[in-house]
């Protein structure tokens, strides 16, 4: 997922930075340097919570069905890689456009190929149901709440991101 390993001054940065930033998506990258620390009960956790937040994240999926799997919970790497399936699914309107714009273009061979991605992507988790008429991407939970709800979380993390770079900017200096 990460091409470099991270060293113990970011991986402590990260650390910060998500704890008064919980809404970051950076809990990626310190789980991602918990993993090569073997600290996978820390990754799982922060994996976790992250995704409480940020749930639609397919690559933080990605990494927890990982490091499940390598903790030996094959049922939750299942579960995890599930979830991002049928995040992936709701965008298969996406290849359909694709595959009506190829088509005008008279890219006949491309027009099929996205226009068959759609129908696996429609399909994949469906039994053997076609997908609605007017598909309805799944909501995810966060933004099912209310919204003075909503707007106070999002006032919340506004004030613990300009805390974080208040800090930030004192430790620099």
């Amino acid at each position: 997922m990460f091409d470099q390993s991270i060293g113990e001054n970011e991986r402590i940065f990260l650390e910060t930075w998500v704890a008064e930033n919980p809404g970051s998506r950076q809990f990626v990258r310190l789980a991602w340097a918990y993993t090569q620390e073997d600290r996978w009960d820390d990754a799982i956790a922060i994996l976790q919570r992250g995704l409480v937040i940020n749930p639609g994240f397919i690559e933080a999926r990605a990494l927890l069905a990982g490091v499940l799997e390598k903790q030996g919970d094959a049922d939750g790497a299942i579960e995890q890689l599930q979830l991002a399936a049928r995040e992936l699914q709701g965008h298969y309107p996406i290849f359909e456009e694709l595959a009506r714009l190829q088509d005008e273009a008279g890219r006949t061979s491309q027009a099929r190929r996205a226009a068959a991605a759609a129908e696996a992507l429609a399909w994949a988790l469906e039994d053997d149901e076609p997908p609605a008429a007017e598909p309805v991407p799944p909501v995810p939970e966060a933004r099912k709440m209310e919204p003075a709800a909503r707007q106070k979380l999002v006032s919340r993390l506004d004030a613990l991101q300009r805390a974080a770079k208040r800090r930030s900017q004192r430790l620099s200096s």
